[in-house]
């Protein structure tokens, strides 16, 4: 599984801007993955800043991408 290091630098280099851990865990919560919650995170349910539906998408791309890799 890729971390959000490598996520956050595959999204840079694919749109030439930035994205938070937050809309990455965000995404990956509505793709159906399993995330952990974050330690400083101020309400258990509530995510902070969520994904855009292009995000979401872009996060999906990057994963389907380093899945079918070995």
């Amino acid at each position: 599984m890729l971390t959000y290091e490598k996520i956050q630098e595959e999204y840079r280099n694919r749109n030439n801007k930035s994205i938070s851990t937050c809309a990455i865990a965000d995404s990956k919560i509505r793709l159906g993955y399993e995330v952990n919650s974050s330690h400083n995170r101020k309400c258990e349910n509530e995510v902070q800043k969520k994904a855009t539906d292009f995000e979401v998408k872009e996060v999906s791309i990057i994963l389907s991408m380093h899945k079918a890799s070995p």
